[in-house]
């Protein structure tokens, strides 16, 4: 049984971003639902190793709205 997409969409509003990267080894529907949100705010003290990364995968890199160095900026709620 296959759930809708607005329906997958509609439960990641009440997960928590530790548990996005578990949803994202569901299956590959989960991943492109999913990886929306986990990309979205990057909050992550290895710079280099973030900008490899949207260096090399731009369709990541696309997805991030906002990025943040922990020892530099106030963290946000999302990060």
């Amino acid at each position: 049984m296959l759930l809708n997409t607005d329906i997958i969409v509609s439960i990641l509003d009440y997960v928590n971003l530790s548990d996005l990267p578990s949803l994202c080894r569901v299956n590959s529907t989960f991943y492109q639902l999913a990886s929306n949100d986990l990309y979205r705010c990057i909050c992550y003290p290895d710079v280099m190793r973030v900008c490899y990364t949207q260096l090399f995968r731009p369709d990541l890199a696309a997805k991030v709205q906002d990025f943040e160095i922990p020892h530099l900026n106030t963290p946000s709620q999302r990060c």
